[in-house]
C-alpha cells in the first residue's frame, strides 16, 4: 500500500503573542540552527495564542493492492478536504474549544481482473463544534447520500455510529489529541528532526516569509505524539485490523518519510504542511477479521 498524506494549515489571525527563548540543538550548522530557532519561535507563538483561525487543506493519495483468491485488484483513492478551523484555548491538558468546517471530495478507481470502476463522491460538508468538552457534528451531503446521513446537529462525544463508517473512530480521543500539543510535545518533536533545508524566502503582503523543509525520524515523531494517542483514535473493536501493529508498521517502515514544510515571518508561523509518505505491505497477521484472511 502506497500512501501520501498532506496536511496543510495557514494561520489567518492570531492575538496575545508572547516570545519564548529557543533552546540549543546539536548536530546542525549555525545556519540550520538559526532556521530551527526561527521555527521553534513560530510554534511557541502559535501555542501561546488564546484564539486563532487557520485555513486547512488535507490531501490523501493512496494506492492499495489487494491479492484475494488468486486475483489482484488495485484501488487508487484521492481524498481532498479544504476549510477552516477556529481554536479557543481553555486550559492546559484540556481539549480546546473548536469550530471546524471542511468540504471533502473523494475519487477512487478500482482496476484489475477485468474491472475499471470509477467512483466520485462529494462535495461533503463536515462541520464540528467542540464546546465545553462536548463534541457536536453535522454533515451536508449530495442528494444520493441524504438517505443514509442523519440531518442536523448530533452530540458525538460518546460515539458517531449514526454516521456510516465513523464507528471505527473514537471521536473524543481524536479531539483530545489536540490537547497533547504543548511544550513537552514540542521538545520531543524537535528531538525527532534529522535535517533542515532552507528554501528561498518570498514576500507575501509586504512581509518576508522564510520557508523551511524539515525532515523528521518517523519513529521519534510517533514517540513525540504518543503511540497510544494515535492508536486511541481508532475504536479497536470496530476495525478489521490490529491497530497497534499497523501504527507501528506505518511509522517504523524504512520507506516511510515524515516531512514538515513551514513558512515563518517575523517569528510567527504563517503556514505549515505535514507530508507523510508510506509504502508498506500489510501482512495477514495484521488482519483481525477472519473473513478477510
Amino acid at each position: 500500500m502506497r500512501r501520501v498524506m498532506i496536511l496543510s494549515m495557514a494561520v489567518i489571525g492570531m492575538m496575545g503573542m508572547a516570545v519564548f527563548p529557543a533552546a540549543a540543538q546539536g548536530g546542525f550548522t549555525e545556519e540550520e540552527q538559526a532556521a530551527l530557532d526561527d521555527i521553534r519561535t513560530g510554534f511557541e507563538h502559535l501555542m501561546a495564542q488564546d484564539t486563532y483561525t487557520a485555513g486547512v487543506v488535507q490531501q490523501l493519495d493512496q494506492v492499495i493492492t489487494i491479492e484475494y483468491q488468486g486475483q489482484s485488484l488495485q484501488l487508487a483513492q484521492q481524498i481532498s478536504a479544504e476549510g477552516t478551523t477556529q481554536i479557543e484555548q481553555v486550559g492546559d491538558g484540556v481539549p480546546p474549544n473548536q469550530h471546524i468546517r471542511l468540504t471533502e471530495t473523494v475519487s477512487q478507481q478500482m482496476t484489475g481482473s477485468g474491472m475499471n470502476d470509477q467512483t466520485d463522491v462529494g462535495p461533503l460538508l463536515f462541520e464540528m463544534i467542540v464546546l465545553d468538552d462536548r463534541i457536536y457534528l453535522q454533515m451536508q451531503v449530495p442528494d444520493e447520500l441524504a438517505a443514509v446521513i442523519p440531518k442536523g446537529w448530533h452530540d458525538v462525544t460518546d460515539g458517531a455510529d449514526m454516521y456510516p463508517g465513523m464507528g471505527m473512530f473514537d471521536i473524543q480521543k481524536m479531539v483530545e489529541l489536540g490537547a497533547v500539543f504543548g511544550p513537552e510535545y514540542l521538545e520531543m518533536m524537535f528531538d525527532a528532526v534529522t535535517g533542515v533545508e532552507i528554501l528561498e524566502p518570498e514576500t507575501v503582503d509586504g512581509q518576508t516569509v522564510n520557508y523551511y523543509r524539515v525532515t523528521m525520524d518517523p519513529r521519534l515523531a510517533l514517540e513525540g505524539i504518543g503511540a497510544s494517542n494515535v492508536e486511541g483514535m481508532f475504536n479497536a473493536e470496530a476495525v478489521p485490523f490490529d491497530v497497534e501493529a499497523l501504527i507501528e508498521l506505518l511509522y517504523s517502515d524504512e520507506d516511510t518519510t515524515y516531512i514538515l514544510n513551514l513558512g515563518i515571518a517575523d517569528g510567527m508561523l504563517l503556514d505549515y504542511s505535514i507530508v507523510m509518505t508510506t509504502d508498506i505491505d500489510l501482512g495477514s497477521d495484521i488482519i483481525t477479521d477472519p473473513t478477510l484472511k
